[in-house]
């Protein structure tokens, strides 16, 4: 049996300010960075045959910078 789990650190985007890819991330050309919304970071989780376990926004983060969001991610098992 294989298994494990994967932690993904990212900062994320406000959907407000997503104009790229149908509203699903931004282009941060300050940072050279993409940044993803929650939303678009869980289907892409999903598209990649994982599901999340645990997601929490980082506390006590400066406001002038992007929310960082931590999730936890495990395969998904599939009934064979």
């Amino acid at each position: 049996m294989i298994g494990g789990l994967v932690v993904v650190k990212e900062n994320t985007a406000p959907p407000k300010k997503c104009r790229e890819g149908r509203g699903n991330y931004m282009l941060d050309a300050e940072n050279a960075a993409v940044l993803r919304t929650h939303a678009h970071h869980m289907a892409l989780f999903r598209r990649a045959g994982y599901r999340v376990v645990k997601s929490t926004r980082q506390a006590d983060f400066p406001s002038d910078i992007y929310p960082v969001r931590m999730y936890l991610l495990a395969p998904r098992v599939s009934a064979t």
